[in-house]
């Protein structure tokens, strides 16, 4: 019946990020209603499906390959979660101008991050206990097909306004199926600029090099402008 089955290699293919053929929305299907955020990859409004009468989140991706290759790639890997603690993809396509677009429920609540902070007793932080047993199950479900989602973290947890907890943002999820990533060498002094916003820097002193993936490393070469693989 296909529970607990793993993410295949076939299935795997859906994921890379290849574009490929998307339907295309008529140019009245969505009615947007306002900016909910944004990131490197794209960004989320709140919109009405006037097709089935219901409101949803609505992402676009912001207009590089790049971003892109990731933005479908984390909508297919989250389209084949399905759980109740994971946030449920709608649809995936272009809208009429050719822009990539995926839709997702609505969760409207409050962060766990903004609902621990606001727990100031005891008594407060028990009653979310349920959310983070929730949150577990989740995960427990995502790795049993196969699937470990990366950056875990209260801001990527929404505890809905009936109870519901459902985590969202997959976009560095990795599929176990995959083949590892390809690493290479890369001198400290090329990448320094970069990771110093990310780590400590002094934690690269007595180091000449850093093993970074492939994608790591065509990202510093666009974002330095300096082919650092050479």
């Amino acid at each position: 019946d296909g529970t607990g089955a793993t993410i295949t290699p076939n299935q795997r293919r859906s994921s890379e990020g290849e574009t490929g053929p998307l339907p295309v929305a008529s140019p009245d299907r969505y009615v947007i209603e306002g900016e909910l955020g944004s990131g490197g990859q794209a960004v989320v409004f709140a919109a009405k499906d006037a097709a089935l009468n219901r409101n949803v989140a609505l992402k676009t991706a912001r207009n590089t390959n790049d971003a892109a290759d990731g933005f479908v790639r984390e909508a297919r890997i989250t389209g084949q979660l399905e759980h109740p603690g994971i946030v449920p993809v709608h649809e995936l396509g272009r809208t009429a101008k050719g822009e990539l677009y995926c839709t997702q429920k609505l969760v409207r609540g409050r962060t766990l991050r903004t609902a621990l902070e606001e727990a100031t007793t005891l008594d407060a932080r028990l009653k979310l206990l349920p959310h983070f047993i929730d949150l577990c199950h989740a995960i427990a479900y995502a790795h049993s097909r196969g699937v470990v989602h990366r950056d875990l973290k209260p801001e990527n947890v929404m505890v809905g306004e009936f109870g519901e907890t459902v985590l969202l943002d997959w976009g560095v999820a990795r599929v176990l199926a995959d083949p590892e990533p390809v690493v290479q060498s890369v001198p400290i002094a090329e990448v320094k600029p970069l990771l110093s916003g990310y780590i400590n820097v002094r934690d690269l002193l007595g180091h000449e090099t850093v093993l970074l993936t492939q994608d790591a490393v065509a990202n510093i070469e666009t974002w330095l402008g300096a082919d650092v693989a050479d």
